[in-house]
Formats: structure tokens, C-alpha cells, sequence
């Protein structure tokens, strides 16, 4: 094997030329497929819940519901979620403004907060086949963290899902959900 610098030179020429390439095809590519919020755009309501780990008081499937209206890089969500009130748990009505945030499929509610005096950080996230909505809260009051995230997954006509409600006093609580657009 001849290891002479002209051809040492040669193949290191073709090897950066080949990394050049594949450089500039991999930046034409998507960094990664996801979930379009406008085709989840509208008005999602319960259809069925099953709860399967935990527990999850005062949850029915008629408590269930979602609204997203925007597109790809800003959007209002508006959701049914559980919330702690002076160290109760309460389903609420609760709405964001989201935007694109630096990491791609990310998205962050456009408000400033302070969690820790108790308001909620919130975030959305589009995967290949889901979408998720979050929200962590610390009770200023009586202490308690609930982290509580819907992942919606569109299907034909109907999201399905998975409702997780995490607080630091009890065990996880998971829900399997549909919705339908109302």
C-alpha cells in the first residue's frame, strides 16, 4: 500500500468533499415530522376515558376538552386540567398563548411566569405521531407540585390520548382518552 502524502492528500480531499455533501443533503431534510397544530385546529371534546393507574377524582369524559386555534408557529390552546387551589385539586378551564420556541417541535406559552409564586410554566410539544400540551405547578401556599400532561394523538376524526397527572403526595394517575371535534 503506497502511503505517499499526494494520495494521503487525495483521499482526504474526497473524504472532506463526501462530508461536504452529505452535510448540505442532511440540511435539506426536516428535523423531524411533526404533528401539524393546524390540522388539530378546532374544538375537542370527551368521547370516553378509562382510568388506568392511579386515581383521578371528578375526571369524566364529559370534563374533557380541548381547543387549539393558530398554526406551525404561534397558537392558543385552551384545555380542561386539574389545578391546586389553596392545597386542593380542581378541574379548571386554563388557556395559553404558545409560541415557537428555539428547539425544533417545541412550542412555550408567551407569558412571562414566576412558578414559584404559583404560576404555571406551560408547554407544547409536536412529535411524529403526537402532540403534547403540559403545565407544572407549585402551590405557593401549601407546597404541593402537579405536572399534568395531555398527549394527543389525531386519528381519523377523533384524538385519542394519554392524560397523566403527576402530584408529589400521591401516586401517577394516567387516563386513556378519545375526543371528537365538536
Amino acid at each position: 500500500m503506497d502511503r505517499s502524502i499526494p494520495d494521503f492528500a487525495a483521499r482526504t480531499a474526497r473524504c472532506a468533499g463526501l462530508a461536504a455533501l452529505g452535510a448540505v443533503v442532511l440540511a435539506t431534510l426536516p428535523a423531524h415530522a411533526q404533528v401539524a397544530v393546524d390540522s388539530l385546529a378546532g374544538n375537542w371534546v370527551g368521547d370516553s376515558i378509562e382510568v388506568v393507574a392511579g386515581e383521578m377524582p371528578g375526571v369524566s369524559a364529559d370534563a374533557l376538552a380541548v381547543a387549539l386555534r393558530g398554526n406551525a408557529s404561534e397558537f392558543e390552546a385552551e384545555w380542561s386540567a386539574p389545578v391546586i387551589d389553596d392545597g386542593d385539586i380542581e378541574w379548571e378551564r386554563i388557556s395559553a398563548d404558545f409560541e415557537a420556541a428555539r428547539r425544533p417541535g417545541y412550542f412555550q406559552a408567551s407569558d412571562e411566569v414566576d412558578i414559584f409564586d404559583g404560576e404555571p410554566l406551560m408547554w407544547a410539544f409536536s412529535g411524529a405521531d403526537a402532540f403534547d400540551l403540559g403545565r407544572l405547578q407549585l402551590d405557593e401556599d401549601s407546597g404541593r407540585r402537579m405536572l399534568v400532561v395531555y398527549r394527543l394523538i389525531p386519528g381519523d376524526g377523533v384524538l385519542s390520548g394519554v392524560l397523566t397527572i403527576s402530584t408529589d403526595d400521591v401516586p401517577v394517575a394516567r387516563a386513556l382518552f378519545t375526543m371528537v371535534r365538536r
